[in-house]
């Protein structure tokens, strides 16, 4: 599972929802700025765009490696910068927060109390003499750092495991912090009939200073021939609804993004079923606009042929969105926002490819210098037709971990575009023919 945790940082894409004047145009891109060093990243490196929660669903946008109160601003394609607003609140600038290193992360919570929260995974290395009975070779243990703007206090182990997935954190209305994350399990392999992972979920009532451990662990089935690792059920998202119920989707090899409720602030859970997002078998992510829609962005794709006759690691080429304005209900869209590049050729033996891991956003604003990017992203199927993708739909040579895409404030005319004339998907979870959540049962595949 180290492989995965090493993809995140690899692979992750912000989707940003721009408040600018680009009402009719498609996706923009924008590319964040090189690489650092970093010892403490699994991956020994990270970008520097990282987003600042707010209260009240809003976000703040900052460079990690220098952070100010100045916007932070991005580079198209053609070179044009784009400005991301806002920036980082005053609380956050110039103070113990700015000094501590707290904001070194993709993504940090801002409290009501003007208390900033950050979690992050560390490796732990187990004892070669141990590893037989500890079923793991490392931990990834959860640790947290939190402060305001007199004192920030030095990081703290908060849970100790094997946190392989980890892909978002979130503040509730009534203050209680919530950490959903897919868990490697002791001794467990990446086979039938559940794979080698768990979702798990953490909470805290008391600004991230104590931390309860849902007993609910969500699971997802596996199957024999997966033309990849059956991982099982891993890197979830969460978003409240509008009637207090917490939603969360996470990656599954079944088919289907699996779904489950909690209807007490995330302390249980229901039983994980598949929900009606068809994947590969990719994470998602989900975020509630300003205007109280809801966006999905995930792999709406399938895994690629075997390479003579054996596995490989894929079905990530293509990144799409859907939203619904109804909390769930229907669904509009299933657009294609990111390409990847490579999306044509034969896929490796070894390795990974292709583009994941959203985390999204919106701006209250966007200003651009001159020019703009866009593309021409083509429809999936079998939902929708598949034009031919435009020229420009193919950029060479990107790395994703160093991409944004910014969506035009009302994306309803490119979303639902002659280009994507899917009609609304109404079915409810319990209205699916679930036994097509079996990969083998699938056309394609």
């Amino acid at each position: 599972m180290l492989n995965i945790r090493l993809k995140i940082a690899v692979y992750l894409l912000f989707i940003v929802v721009s408040d600018g004047a680009f009402a009719a145009e498609p996706p923009r891109m924008l590319f964040q700025d090189g690489g650092v060093a970093d010892t403490q990243s699994p991956s020994g490196r990270r970008t520097s765009f990282s987003m600042m929660r707010l209260p009240n669903n809003r976000f703040a946008f900052y460079d990690r490696n220098k952070p100010s109160d100045q916007p932070m601003a991005l580079p198209d394609r053609l070179g044009n910068l784009h400005t991301l607003r806002p920036a980082l609140p005053n609380v956050a600038v110039g103070t113990e927060i700015t000094k501590s290193g707290i904001l070194g992360n993709t993504q940090v919570i801002l409290t009501p109390e003007n208390r900033v929260i950050s979690l992050f995974v560390k490796s732990e290395k187990i004892d070669k003499d141990k590893v037989a009975t500890v079923g793991l070779s490392q931990f990834l243990n959860v640790w947290v750092s939190d402060g305001n703007i007199s004192q920030v206090n030095e990081p703290r182990m908060v849970w100790r495991g094997y946190n392989g997935s980890q892909m978002e954190y979130e503040q509730l209305p009534n203050g209680r912090i919530l950490v959903p994350f897919g868990s490697f399990q002791p001794h467990m392999k990446a086979v039938p009939p559940l794979g080698r992972n768990k979702v798990v979920v953490m909470y805290s009532d008391d600004q991230g200073q104590t931390w309860t451990e849902s007993e609910s662990k969500l699971i997802s089935p596996c199957y024999e021939n997966f033309n990849g690792a059956n991982e099982g059920a891993c890197e979830p998202a969460i978003e409240r609804l509008n009637d207090g119920r917490i939603w969360m989707l996470f990656r599954t090899q079944a088919g289907f993004l699996y779904e489950s409720f909690s209807s007490d602030n995330g302390a249980t859970w229901s039983t994980a079923t598949a929900s009606r997002f068809s994947t590969s078998t990719g994470p998602p992510n989900i975020m509630r606009y300003r205007d109280g829609s809801l966006i999905v962005c995930w792999n709406n794709c399938e895994m690629p042929p075997r390479a003579d006759g054996v596995g490989v690691y894929g079905g990530r080429d293509a990144l799409h969105i859907a939203v619904s304005r109804d909390e769930g209900v229907t669904w509009q869209g299933f657009r294609e926002i990111y390409l990847d590049h490579r999306r044509n050729d034969n896929p490796a033996k070894s390795g990974d490819r292709g583009t994941a891991y959203p985390l999204a956003a919106f701006t209250e604003s966007v200003t651009k210098s001159r020019g703009m990017l866009t593309r021409s992203p083509r429809a999936p199927a079998p939902r929708t037709p598949r034009p031919t993708p435009a020229a420009d739909d193919t950029i060479d040579l990107i790395e994703p971990a160093k991409l944004s895409i910014i969506l035009p404030a009302d994306f309803s005319p490119w979303l639902n575009g002659a280009a994507s004339s899917a009609s609304p998907i109404t079915k409810s979870p319990s209205e699916l023919d679930l036994a097509t959540a079996d990969p083998r049962k699938r056309t394609g595949t």
